[in-house]
């Protein structure tokens, strides 16, 4: 089968925005802030030349059918969202973002991220990129130290914390892995026939209180 395109498939089924209403807060996925990454990928908008996601990665694995599987340590979703992409609406959301609010830099070649590493690094590209507040979804054990803190303040950006305790474990193991597998479209799924060797992403994130004690 011809290809046009490989596309991550757990970056268009997991976001925190409401359908048809993307948002740029970033969430940062820890699974694993110990592990020794093998890999680092970013993936992108085609053909704008941004990114949505960077991914930090412990191991990859080939599956039948052309997929690869990913295991990922730790993540950070930029600007997906749950609603269905099409190039008109990545055009559409990338023009209302001012220059430097597009993420166009690999966080681990930006010199202004180059005092932090491993999973502060992911943390610190969502700050960077961050329209008011980042999510950061890790274990209660996980600290966030102080220069991150301070990166965050100075941009005026909220770090809200988000326990993997809320999440079940089927969902906490499902996507702490990353397909990548081959499609027509970089904005459709892949068909059908490849779409079923891979585990669906459950349908599930919790509502996050502001600080107000308002919900979104």
């Amino acid at each position: 089968m011809a290809t046009k395109t490989r596309i991550r498939v757990l970056q268009k089924k997991v976001a925190t925005e409401s359908a048809g209403k993307p948002k740029q807060c970033p969430v940062v996925w820890i699974w694993s802030p110990d592990s020794v990454i093998s890999d680092r990928v970013a993936a992108n908008f085609p053909p704008f030349g941004v990114h949505s996601s960077y991914y930090f990665l412990t191991n990859t694995k080939s599956l039948p059918g052309n997929i690869t599987r990913e295991q990922i340590a730790y993540s950070v979703n930029i600007l997906r969202g749950r609603s269905t992409w099409t190039e008109e609406q990545v055009r559409v959301l990338l023009a209302s973002l001012p220059e430097n609010q597009k993420p166009r830099l690999e966080p681990w070649h930006d010199q202004e991220l180059r005092s932090f590493t491993g999973p502060a690094l992911a943390i610190a590209a969502g700050v960077k990129y961050a329209g008011d507040r980042v999510v950061v979804v890790a274990d209660y054990r996980f600290t966030i130290d102080a220069n991150l803190q301070t990166f965050a303040h100075r941009r005026g950006i909220e770090i809200v914390r988000l326990a993997w305790d809320v999440f079940g474990q089927d969902v906490r193991r499902r996507i702490a892995f990353q397909h990548t597998a081959p499609s027509q479209d970089p904005y459709k799924d892949p068909p059908a026939a490849i779409m079923r060797q891979i585990p669906p992403v459950p349908a599930f994130f919790p509502r996050i209180t502001k600080g107000d004690g308002s919900e979104e």
